[in-house]
């Protein structure tokens, strides 16, 4: 489960992938633990780049799972910066401010992660 039981959204986070099957559960439960600490409501967003393994189908289980996540799977690998732009086009229209925290030990990158705080 990503964050609290809230029913509003504070948080959105945006993460594409590409061939991350091996990766996806451990990178769900640590920003699960990581967003439950913030007390806030928060929603995760997976989006599949194309990706060739199963990676489409551990984001969709794992959505299943968590209400607090949704998935989305791209035709084609068109790169992480559309895959970040896709989705976001998940999110409702909201007044927010993009964000990144470098000190987030799984990620190193600030362009394979987009987080919302919305306002």
């Amino acid at each position: 489960m990503i964050g609290t039981e809230k029913s509003t959204i504070d948080i959105s986070i945006v993460l594409p992938a590409l061939n991350q099957e091996g990766n996806l559960d451990e990178l769900h439960q640590r920003l699960g633990q990581l967003l439950l600490a913030l007390q806030k409501g928060c929603e995760l967003i997976f989006v599949d780049d194309g990706s060739s393994d199963r990676s489409l189908e551990l984001m969709r289980k794992l959505a299943e799972q968590d209400h607090n996540m949704a998935t989305a799977g791209l035709t084609r690998n068109f790169g992480q910066r559309p895959a970040s732009a896709a989705g976001t086009f998940i999110l409702p229209p909201v007044k927010a401010e993009a964000m990144y925290d470098p000190s987030f030990p799984a990620i190193s990158d600030p362009g394979r992660v987009t987080v919302v705080e919305r306002k």
